[in-house]
């Protein structure tokens, strides 16, 4: 945003074209309803909802009252007991058992690369917890009306992991669907086509109004992660402008 509004001044030579967002959360909205992936995916039944829907109440009247570091708690608990009710270890991707940062960090804290990211000798941590702790009282800022401004001027590339349970797909992209630009109707009239990648199915995507979403196919909360080959396709072909993959459906639109 700082970059669009000074764009006009002398010495401002970004040439800003667009921006990418994963698995994103942009608005409290998103994540008022935190236990329905758990429901929708077969991993809880109705009667075990029951059991945090009281938490569930108090966390969504939190975000009612912006009351960010209370819903930053109450969040962190539910996640916490639906993280003990599904006998998972993370939340990230409900099909992996256990979490994959490992590699990446390793790699992260190594000499070479931190000599070439220039960040000292300190260590990598996946969770900084005084970070974490700080920004609690910006837990409930919403981004809506920052993307809708720069939709107007910029084209937006978000993708979502089908499998991730911490901002699943549905939730994102009813959240979408009410932002307000000046393509607005021609991103809710657009036909959804399905992205293959290397002649397979890789996942879902439309455009409309310099609004690209996508759904990624088998992944989970870190898209890059779980489908490195896809997504960098995908990253690659969008930042050149170029068709996601080839169109076909049924006749008159979407299907």
């Amino acid at each position: 945003m700082e970059i669009h509004k000074h764009r006009d001044l002398p010495g401002s030579d970004i040439n800003l074209k667009g921006l990418m967002i994963g698995n994103a959360f942009v608005d409290p909205s998103e994540i008022a309803n935190v236990t329905h992936p758990y429901l929708y995916f077969g991993l809880l039944n109705r009667e075990q909802i029951e059991i945090v829907n009281p938490l569930l109440t108090a966390f969504q009247q939190d975000i009612a009252k912006n009351n960010s570091i209370a819903a930053k708690r109450k969040w962190t608990s539910l996640i916490s007991i639906l993280m003990f009710l599904t006998h998972q270890k993370q939340a990230y991707n409900f099909l992996k058992d256990e979490p994959t940062f490992g590699r990446y960090s390793a790699h992260l804290s190594s000499t070479e690369v931190k000599k070439a990211l220039h960040v000292g000798d300190i260590k990598y941590s996946f969770i900084n917890v005084t970070v974490n702790s700080v920004m609690a009282s910006d837990f409930l800022s919403s981004s809506k009306q920052l993307f809708e401004e720069l939709l107007d001027h910029y084209r937006v590339l978000a993708y979502c992991g089908q499998l991730d349970q911490m901002l699943p797909c549905v939730s994102t992209s009813d959240h979408y669907r009410t932002w307000q630009w000046n393509g607005t109707s021609e991103f809710l009239e657009a036909a959804r086509y399905p992205y293959i990648f290397n002649s397979r199915l890789a996942g879902y995507h439309k455009t409309g109004g310099r609004l690209t979403e996508v759904v990624i196919r088998g992944a989970g909360h870190m898209v890059p992660m779980d489908a490195p080959a896809p997504t960098q396709s995908l990253i690659a072909r969008w930042t050149h402008n170029q068709p996601l993959s080839p169109r076909f459906g049924m006749p008159g639109g979407s299907f």
